[in-house]
């Protein structure tokens, strides 16, 4: 994960505060965005799904648990408290993991991998609803590729060679649906081949390098 995950600390005993401090400056996925002694301080600006929360329950005022019910999105909360009879309620409220005072750095990092792990593949969730892809018939499936996993396209008559990073697909489809179905990234450079611009290496005026394959470039058509 290339940015820190911030994390909010609630909790009214400052010891709590000042371990859960110590172990995140020490992480090295992690940063402290700041601290509050009872939920009635937390600045409503980290009060989101992107803030890992570190939360007591047992405080003056409101408790944690009481806090995580009023809550109108889901938050990403590892509970930390001296009561082991909360467990229960925690794991109904959904919560990542559940620390129980004292618990050591160790303890703390398995909770955190935890948070992490849900964090990574949100993530990676989020790119693939942002990635350009088309829908294509193989093997009686119906299945994703992403636009730019795929290198280049081969005509065979009334196939198409679909080649990519992962795999190459040999489909049921002419080049005139393909054209509709992709972005302007692909181009035609002859009646038997269509590029992804942004995986040609160079090109040459009757040649295109891409991968480790060299195509023909036909005056017909131009690569723009």
């Amino acid at each position: 994960m290339l940015v820190k995950v911030p994390c909010f600390i609630v909790d009214d005993e400052e010891p709590a505060v000042e371990l859960l401090s110590y172990f995140i400056e020490r992480h090295t996925e992690l940063v402290l965005s700041g601290f509050a002694h009872n939920t009635g301080h937390i600045p409503h600006a980290v009060i989101n799904p992107n803030t890992l929360f570190f939360l007591d329950i047992q405080m003056a005022g409101q408790t944690g648990v009481e806090f995580l019910r009023q809550q109108t999105q889901p938050l990403k909360v590892i509970l930390s408290t001296s009561h082991p009879q909360f467990a229960l309620e925690a794991y109904n409220l959904s919560v990542i993991d559940y620390l129980l005072k004292p618990f050591s750095e160790k303890r703390f990092n398995e909770a955190t991998q935890k948070a992490l792990q849900q964090f990574k593949l949100e993530q990676l969730e989020a790119d693939a609803q942002e990635r350009i892809f088309i829908e294509v018939k193989h093997d009686y499936k119906t299945i994703k590729i992403f636009e730019d996993e795929i290198y280049f396209i081969e005509g065979m008559k009334q196939y198409l060679k679909i080649y990519t990073s992962e795999k190459n697909y040999m489909i049921l489809d002419s080049f005139k649906n393909m054209e509709q179905k992709l972005s302007t990234n692909f181009i035609r450079i002859h009646k038997s081949y269509m590029v992804n611009k942004k995986q040609v290496t160079k090109y040459s005026k009757t040649e295109v390098f891409i991968l480790n394959r060299t195509l023909p470039l036909t005056q017909n058509y131009v690569l723009l």
